[in-house]
């Protein structure tokens, strides 16, 4: 799926880079990503990435079908808000085909569960920030997004935002959520991770540079 030219093509490439490693997994073969994003794993920054390019989910019961935002299918105490509905598709709109998007996924221990995830996107119309996405995943209870970093952002040229306005917007994130605590890192640790890494996504974004690489090295 994710060697696919129109997703490989699709948001600079983030989108195949999140389903790749959520290929990854060994477990069972059919309905990996739906699984991988009902159980909020750790193991690929796949949600995060879908935050931002404005994802919904399709689901259904018995007798009816309808869409529900991303955001909308985790509770922020865990788990989803399915019940006794069933995901039977993920819709992406065409308006965030071209937008630029960036993600990457700290991990530490033997088995490689993630710490921080972190994805970003910008739309830019003439020299113009229409849109902001700050996707995170592994730091709360459930994948969410940042959306009072995202309005520090929105309207601004990206020519001429500065590196304190970056830096803000970063520590806006990462204030935003109620971190996780546990034996895999601590809060601080997490928070400050969420800091590094948009703020990074964003110099990078802000700069208009072509994605080489989905690795963000410390």
């Amino acid at each position: 799926m994710a060697g696919e030219p129109e997703i490989a093509a699709f948001a600079g490439g983030a989108l195949a880079a999140a389903l790749g490693a959520c290929a990854q997994i060994a477990g069972r073969s059919t309905a990996t990503v739906g699984g991988v994003l009902c159980h909020a794993a750790r193991c690929g920054d796949l949600a995060p990435v879908l935050l931002t390019l404005d994802a919904e989910c399709v689901v259904a019961d018995e007798s009816t079908v309808a869409p529900l935002p991303l955001g909308d299918l985790y509770r922020h105490t865990g788990g989803t808000t399915l019940r006794d509905k069933l995901m039977v598709g993920i819709v992406l709109p065409g308006t965030a085909r071209l937008r630029r998007c960036l993600g990457h996924r700290d991990a530490h221990g033997a088995d490689g569960a993630a710490i921080a995830q972190v994805a970003v996107g910008l739309d830019v119309v003439e020299n113009r920030i229409v849109n902001v996405r700050i996707g995170l995943g592994a730091v709360a209870t459930a994948p969410q997004r940042a959306f009072l970093a995202e309005a520090a952002l929105t309207g601004c040229d990206p020519r001429t935002v500065s590196p304190s306005q970056v830096q803000e917007c970063a520590d806006t994130a990462a204030a935003e959520f109620k971190a996780l605590d546990d034996a895999h890192a601590s809060a601080k640790y997490r928070r400050d991770k969420v800091a590094i890494l948009t703020r990074r996504l964003l110099s990078r974004l802000l700069a208009w540079q072509e994605p080489t690489s989905h690795d963000l090295r410390a």
